[in-house]
């Protein structure tokens, strides 16, 4: 029961709002933030995947791209029995991650 969605995330802001040895950190922050923003799920339960981390470091600290293609799968968070984990209300707990799309 996993749902995919691909996203295609604006950096476009990183290259403004930050001095330029901080601007792969902010990229990170901000598909973040995105993430968060659009799919509603908490920034706690959201696991980026290294291979988005070098794809952001890929030409240096200093130049991110300007844009990301992130897909970003919702899955039930599993206790050690294989059981969906569920919170205090009784909704399923769920994780998100996110990997580049090549």
């Amino acid at each position: 029961m996993a749902n995919e969605i691909v996203y295609t995330i604006p950096l476009g802001k990183v290259y403004e709002s930050k001095p330029c040895y901080k601007r792969a950190n902010k990229a990170i922050a901000e598909i973040r933030r995105y993430l968060v923003r659009h799919s509603k799920i908490d920034d706690s339960r959201i696991k980026l995947d290294n291979k988005l981390n070098e794809l952001i470091n890929a030409r240096g600290s200093k130049k991110p791209p300007r844009k990301i293609q992130v897909k970003a799968v919702k899955k039930p968070k599993l206790d050690a029995e294989g059981k969906e984990l569920k919170d205090e209300k009784g909704a399923v707990i769920q994780i998100l991650e996110a990997t580049p799309v090549q």
